[in-house]
């Protein structure tokens, strides 16, 4: 059987040519590379792309002609990519079968098939999913290549996405253009389903910080003693203390008399319980961890993480990048022994004292998705640039990590008794440090033992030694910025701000929050961006310091979109259901058909939106009273005009109508 494999990218061909052909000698074409009965040929990410809406009817060259729904999706050719189509194109009709070389995601999948289906390709059609470029993880895969039609639905769900989002960012971003632009405004309101919610997150955010008014509040901690081990505990309000709705003492006077009531006074043990508790390795970097962490350690944003596993990726020296799983499946543990040893030979001395024995949470097939954790290779990490080495680092780390015992503490929570005051406390300490005897202080200050990691035997009916009562006087503080990093995280977790009753909370959950773990750098990016497909756009957030804040353009949006698209509800539904697609579960039409009664609805909002006053307006020189607005005539020029129909010029009793250069006409 003649065998055509398309890549998703050049080095996945280089990949794929090197395992066919270990020896090297194979035609090396400038697209395309082949030997005897099988050839290589790739792709350059979408070499096809969704045609604009001028494809369908030159109307819609104009952004006032809308909403765009195509009856027969339109399929263009990337004109800068013309060299790889045509060659793809002629050799399809030479194989009898091809071999989809996607990336195992959503995207991999969309990109070849469509390629296939654009040529209409008769033959026979499988897939292979290379979760890693080193030899040890393609061989893997090369043995676990199946039929390719168990991935259709897969393509449906990855179909659906693309023309949800043009449905969404082209409909929307006309209709809210078009009604902010009759009241005056210039500006360009770019739509996109999951960065209208992310804009959301932090307008929202950026407000409660702006309103936040400090409140003070009071605690009373005494220091105790026992076997002269010192330790502390807090006063708990009783009934006849006044507190706020969250249990705070906003009162210094009853503390202070309550604190003189109690010098002097016998201390017993009402209670203590003590538990012994493991904290686990943290697991394997997905991307989104990856991103946070490099962020938080390194101030690296999200696109910069991505880049450079992207790279150590080609450089077959880590796994595949784009992923959104934290767990490896079992069949990957054997590996263990080379890609360690491989470890410590690059200097990292944990890999030399990993226990290969141990099987940390991580390995585990349920919880593996299309993709696995981002781990090393058994491939030596050279010729890495510092930012690479040091995300190598951390991807190296939470590997090494999974091959030592979790860290045991003991855990002891205790009330005491004065008079009739109770005041609590807790504490623990390191039993056993495992994983924890790698994290060095300097290199993580995460973890921070408790105020009383040392303390006294305690048991029921003990009498403990009271050596002082302080009254701390505390603020409460607003809530924090988000960071590129910690924007990232929210945006996997968003299903926390959603209340416990909704019903799009466990929706979120399922689908890891908005956007996924291969676009939510490029969202935070659009959101900072200055210009969109040539056009210039005001930025929706800046930053400051290392910050995200809205602009006041993003805060303008906010106020004047649909408040159902600012929330992560709506999204989440369009995700949840392409999941379902993906799983065979759902028709893609009528997931097309739930998109465009979201569209439906946000149309009909802006176009009866009363947009703000507009301060840079022009005032109508006629009556005085009206700003002059925008307007396209037939003949598909732009004037100004006044919006009151009563104002018409003195003398001729006509409307007049200004351009944007020249004199005023009273014809249109």
């Amino acid at each position: 059987m003649k065998t055509l494999y398309i890549a998703e990218k050049r080095t996945l061909a280089n990949t794929v040519a090197e395992h066919l052909w270990p020896d090297g000698k194979y035609t090396k074409n400038a697209t395309y590379y082949e030997k005897g009965d099988t050839a290589v040929a790739w792709a350059a990410g979408h070499i096809l792309e969704l045609a604009m809406p001028e494809s369908y009817d030159p109307k819609y060259a104009y952004w006032d002609n809308f909403p765009i729904y195509p009856k027969r999706w339109i399929l263009r050719e990337n004109p800068q990519k013309i060299k790889l189509i045509n060659t793809i194109k002629s050799l399809l009709p030479k194989y009898d079968c091809v071999v989809n070389v996607g990336d195992p995601d959503r995207e991999g999948q969309l990109l070849i098939d469509e390629i296939l289906y654009y040529f209409q390709y008769k033959g026979q059609v499988k897939r292979l999913l290379l979760h890693g470029l080193d030899k040890t993880n393609v061989d893997r895969d090369f043995k676990n290549i199946i039929d390719n039609k168990k991935m259709y639905p897969l393509y449906l769900a990855g179909m659906c996405r693309l023309q949800a989002d043009w449905l969404v960012g082209i409909n929307l971003t006309r209709a809210y253009t078009a009604a902010c632009r009759k009241f005056g405004y210039m500006n360009t309101f770019v739509v996109g389903r999951v960065m209208i919610p992310t804009l959301g997150i932090l307008v929202r955010l950026e407000r409660e910080i702006l309103n936040f008014q400090p409140k003070d509040f009071y605690e009373l901690v005494g220091t105790f003693s026992k076997d002269n081990i010192k330790f502390k505990a807090t006063f708990v309000p009783d009934d006849s203390i006044s507190t706020d709705t969250e249990n705070r003492i906003l009162d210094k006077t009853s503390l202070d008399m309550l604190e003189v009531s109690l010098k002097g006074e016998p201390v017993t043990v009402l209670k203590a319980e003590k538990k012994n508790a493991e904290e686990k390795p943290p697991l394997p970097h997905s991307m989104d961890t990856l991103q946070v962490k490099a962020n938080a350690k390194y101030g690296y944003s999200p696109t910069e993480v991505m880049d450079a596993v992207e790279s150590m990726y080609l450089k077959k020296i880590v796994t595949y990048p784009r992923s959104d799983c934290n767990y490896l499946p079992v069949s990957q543990f054997e590996d263990a022994q080379g890609i360690l040893a491989n470890l410590v030979k690059a200097g990292f001395p944990a890999a030399k004292k990993a226990n290969r024995s141990i099987k940390s949470a991580c390995w585990n097939d349920k919880k593996v998705t299309a993709h696995t954790a981002i781990i090393p290779t058994a491939v030596a990490p050279t010729g890495l640039s510092e930012k690479e080495k040091n995300i190598y680092d951390l991807i190296a780390l939470n590997y090494i990590l999974q091959f030592y015992p979790p860290c045991k503490k003991e855990k002891i929570t205790f009330q005491l008794k004065v008079k009739d005051a109770i005041f609590k406390g807790s504490g623990s300490k390191i039993v056993s440090k495992g994983f924890r005897e790698v994290l060095s202080e300097d290199k993580d200050k995460s973890h921070k033992e408790d105020e009383n990691a040392v303390l006294p035997s305690l048991n029921a009916g003990d009498t403990v030694k009271n050596l002082d009562y302080n009254t701390l006087s505390k603020q409460t503080t607003p809530p924090k910025r988000l960071t590129e990093g910690t924007l990232i995280k929210l945006m996997s977790t968003v299903w926390k701000l959603l209340p416990k009753d909704s019903p799009n909370r466990e929706k979120l959950k399922e689908v890891k929050g908005i956007g996924t773990s291969a676009t939510r750098n490029d969202i935070i990016e659009k959101l900072q961006a200055t210009s969109s497909k040539g056009h210039n756009v005001q930025p929706y957030i800046k930053k400051q310091k290392n910050f995200l804040v809205p602009t006041e353009f993003g805060f303008f949006v906010y106020d004047n979109i649909d408040q159902s698209l600012t929330y992560p509800d709506t999204t989440a539904e369009m995700e949840y259901a392409l999941t379902k697609i993906a799983q065979g579960e759902m028709d893609p039409n009528k997931y097309i058909d739930t998109v465009k009664d979201m569209i439906e609805k946000n149309m009909e909002y802006a176009k009866h939106r009363d947009f703000p006053v507009n301060k840079d307006l022009v005032q109508c020189p006629i009556c005085k009273k009206a700003a002059l607005r925008r307007i396209r005539t037939q003949d598909k020029r732009y004037l100004f005009v006044c919006p009151d129909n009563s104002c018409v010029h003195p003398k001729t009793g006509k409307k007049i109508y200004y351009p944007a250069k020249g004199k005023a006409s009273d014809k249109p």
